[in-house]
């Protein structure tokens, strides 16, 4: 009994800040208070929506200065075979690849646990040999120092899939632009 006390529990606390967050009226938004201005969107790629970087705003900073990010997001995978990502396709330059997909949309706005939070869910639907893969992504910023130099990205991977997906890795890649994105390394 006290089991299920617990997960009832968990499950009021996760709603309760997603009632006060508003509905994205497109795929992507901006973190656009503090000294940072970055995008986030509702299939795990960051800073634009692809790499054409045709929508969004990048990553600021400071909040109206130069974009420093061609291009970022969430990858994960096992082998060579199941690599999810926003990325670059096989062959690049190419389309990137649709691995994730939306599957409850972008919300963003709320103020519950910062002063700009944002929420998304997708999943591996895109990818040829899906394995049930679903991310929950968060993301806060604040306006007021000393926390409004940041955003906080947190993913949460749950495998709702019909078998064990094991040895699964997963990551954050950001293709940062410092000062000239032609001849910076890293």
């Amino acid at each position: 009994m006290g089991k299920m006390l617990a997960v009832r529990y968990v499950l009021m606390v996760s709603l309760l800040p997603f009632a006060a967050l508003v509905s994205a009226q497109q795929p992507y938004e901006t973190h656009n208070i503090g000294n940072v201005n970055f995008t986030v969107t509702y299939y795990g790629a960051c800073g634009f929506l692809s790499s054409q970087q045709l929508e969004g705003e990048g990553f600021k900073y400071p909040l109206n200065g130069a974009n420093h990010l061609f291009y970022g997001g969430i990858a994960a995978g096992n082998s060579p075979d199941y690599l999810c990502d926003r990325y670059f396709g096989v062959g690049a330059p190419g389309p990137d690849n649709t691995d994730w997909n939306n599957v409850d949309g972008l919300y963003f706005g709320g103020a519950v646990y910062s002063d700009q939070d944002g929420w998304a869910q997708y999943d591996d639907s895109g990818h040829p040999l899906a394995e049930g893969i679903v991310v929950t992504q968060h993301s806060w910023a604040w306006a007021a120092g000393p926390y409004n130099d940041f955003v906080i990205l947190r993913y949460t991977l749950l495998n709702a899939g019909q078998r064990a997906v094991n040895q699964l890795y997963a990551g954050q890649f950001m293709d940062f632009d410092v000062i000239d994105g032609y001849s910076n390394y890293s």
